[in-house]
C-alpha cells in the first residue's frame, strides 16, 4: 500500500502493482476462484489509489499547474468510469463471460489513466513544486490509502472535501463489511493462501526461510504488506522478508 517517496513515486509504485495485477488475472484464466481473488485485490488498491489521488494529487494540480482544473476534471472522470466498472465486475460472477470483458474493458481505461498521468500530469507537477512540497504530498497520500474505503462507491462525491470527510468512515465501514468476508486483508480468504502464510509464520520462527515455497513467501509478504511483492521472485520475497 505505501511504497515510499514523493507523491509521483508513489502513485508510479500503485500504478506498476495495477499493471501486474492485469497481468495475473489474465494468467489466470482458467481458475474462477483465483480469478475472483485477484479482481477483489485490485479493487482494493485502485479504489485506495483513487481516493488518495483525488484528495491531495488533484487538488495540487488545480492549484500549482497550469491549467490544472481542466487537467483534475479529467481525471476525475477517468476515475468515475473505472468505479462504475468495479462496481459491475464486484457484482459479476468470474464464471460469466461478462466477468472477462469487464475486465478488459476496465484494464483499458486504466492503462489509458496511467498513460495520461505519467506522461503529462506528472512531469508538469514535478516541474510546478519543490521537492519538499512532493514530498510532503506523498507523506499525505501514504496515509490517505490507510483509511481509504476498499470497495467502489460511484455515487460519493469525489471533490477532496467530500473525499477527507467521508474516506476515512466510508473506509471503516468497508473493513467492517471486509471482517466478516475477509476481502482486502492480508489474510485473503484463499484456503490453501491463509494456510501457507500459518505455516511461513511458524518457520520464521524457527528461522527456516529457506524452505519456504514461493505461495508461503508471497502470503507472508501479502500478510506484511511488503511493498513490490507481485514482480518479487522466490529469492527477492526471502530477502525482503529478512528485512
Amino acid at each position: 500500500m505505501g511504497h515510499g517517496g514523493d507523491i509521483i513515486h508513489e502513485l508510479k509504485a500503485d500504478h506498476r502493482e495495477v499493471e501486474s495485477l492485469f497481468e495475473r488475472i489474465s494468467a489466470a484464466a482458467h481458475e474462477n476462484h483465483k480469478r475472483k481473488r485477484l479482481a477483489e485485490e485490485l479493487t482494493v488498491e485502485l479504489v485506495r489509489h483513487s481516493v488518495a489521488e483525488e484528495q491531495y494529487l488533484y487538488p495540487a494540480v488545480r492549484a500549482r499547474v497550469r491549467d490544472g482544473n481542466a487537467l483534475a476534471d479529467k481525471e476525475l472522470a477517468d476515475h468515475a468510469e473505472a468505479e462504475g466498472l468495479l462496481k459491475r465486475l464486484e457484482r459479476t460472477v468470474p464464471s460469466d463471460p461478462a466477468f472477462g470483458r469487464l475486465v478488459a474493458k476496465l484494464e483499458t481505461e486504466v492503462r489509458v489513466h496511467i498513460r495520461d498521468e505519467e506522461r503529462r500530469l506528472f512531469p508538469r507537477l514535478r516541474r510546478a513544486c519543490g521537492k519538499a512540497e512532493l514530498a510532503a504530498l506523498g507523506d499525505d497520500v501514504r496515509r490517505a490509502k490507510q483509511v481509504a474505503p476498499t470497495r467502489p462507491h460511484p455515487t460519493t462525491p469525489s471533490t477532496p472535501t467530500a473525499s477527507k470527510v467521508l474516506g476515512p468512515v466510508v473506509g471503516l465501514v468497508d473493513r467492517v463489511r471486509d471482517l466478516f468476508a475477509a476481502r482486502g486483508r492480508e489474510d485473503w480468504p484463499d484456503v490453501d493462501e491463509a494456510e501457507a502464510a500459518d505455516r511461513a509464520r511458524a518457520r520464521v520462527a524457527r528461522r527456516e526461510a529457506d524452505t519456504w515455497t514461493y505461495d508461503e513467501l508471497y502470503a507472508e509478504a501479502r500478510r506484511r504488506g511488503v511493498s513490490g511483492r507481485s514482480k518479487m521472485n522466490k529469492q527477492e520475497l526471502t530477502s525482503a522478508l529478512r528485512r
